[in-house]
């Protein structure tokens, strides 16, 4: 189909070429890649499939392994890295729980889940989002919004259905009291 179209057009344009036309079209060849590995005596194939052609050496079939860092090196140079979660430097020899507040903390997910608060999250985004999606923090004591009395109001509601709401403070802040002895929360994480 491309190939008729583009014949078509081709046609089109060589009438068209006895006027001063500037555009002149041309059908190519699509171009054809052949990528060879030559083998190297010298270098390290050892995990590489080689093939033999005829006694004059071998063509590798898969490609090298790339080389990775170890950690340790960069643990002992003490160089700085940038966080996968945060974007932030951090160097990895002070790099402990609780550095990365967007890093992924599975005792902060599993008090989430079994104090029900993922459902108090549900309830305030479907039912108090702005336009945009945003609702504050459920657990927020800030008095200057504008719908505090209504989001602590539907929370005492839900917490008699969900009573397990009511587990979230003490949960919470034996978490965060483990986040500040090092023992909770995420750590950073370096790119590559």
């Amino acid at each position: 189909m491309k190939a008729h179209v583009s014949a078509k057009v081709c046609c089109v344009w060589n009438n068209l070429k006895d006027s001063d036309s500037y555009v002149h079209i041309a059908k190519n060849e699509p171009l054809k890649h052949d990528y060879n590995y030559p083998y190297v005596p010298s270098s390290d194939f050892s995990q590489c499939d080689l093939k033999s052609h005829g006694g004059d050496g071998g063509v590798v079939a898969t490609q090298p392994r790339a080389f990775k860092l170890k950690g340790k090196r960069r643990k002992e140079d003490g160089e700085r890295s940038r966080c996968v979660y945060c974007r932030d430097m951090f160097n990895h020899e002070e790099n402990r729980r609780g550095q990365c507040h967007d890093a992924p903390d599975p005792i902060r997910t599993c008090i989430h889940r079994v104090s029900f608060m993922w459902c108090a999250d549900s309830m305030l985004y479907h039912c108090m989002s702005d336009p945009e999606g945003e609702y504050s923090d459920p657990c927020s004591c800030d008095t200057s919004e504008e719908r505090f009395c209504l989001r602590w109001t539907a929370l005492l509601g839900l917490s008699v259905l969900a009573p397990c709401l009511c587990c979230y403070p003490p949960l919470h802040a034996c978490h965060r009291c483990g986040v500040a002895c090092g023992c909770c929360g995420g750590k950073h994480k370096a790119v590559g």
